[in-house]
């Protein structure tokens, strides 16, 4: 009985301090939802033969970005999920997502002489 109310102890304490992640800033947010969105569409656009393919190497993908950026999965799903319960910040963070993407695709202007 007294190993049940530590095990229990225990797993109180760990969902309480994964519910206090750091907050990520909202322009470095924005750069991570850039790459995720970059990362699902090269996957997207490699036609594997299954969807459990493009699963697993989507997956690989995304811990390499949230590593990039010295985040975890669970931080980054906690920060996401404060701006979608908020839409004026979700907006303004997509907002953000949009010029970032902008600003990597845009082509260079040439000129006509």
């Amino acid at each position: 009985m007294r190993n049940l109310y530590f095990l229990l102890c225990l797993v109180c304490w760990a969902c309480g301090e994964s519910s206090t992640s750091q907050p990520i800033e909202e322009d470095k947010l924005a750069e991570i939802l850039v790459d995720i969105h970059i990362e699902e569409s090269k996957v997207s656009n490699m036609h594997f033969g299954s969807i459990d393919s493009s699963i697993l190497v989507y997956h690989h993908q995304e811990k390499l970005i949230f590593k990039k950026y010295g985040v975890d999965s669970l931080q980054f799903a906690q920060n996401f999920d404060r701006y979608v319960q908020e839409p004026k910040d979700f907006l303004r963070l997509y907002d953000k997502v949009n010029k970032i993407m902008e600003k990597r695709f845009k082509k260079p202007e040439t000129s006509h002489r």
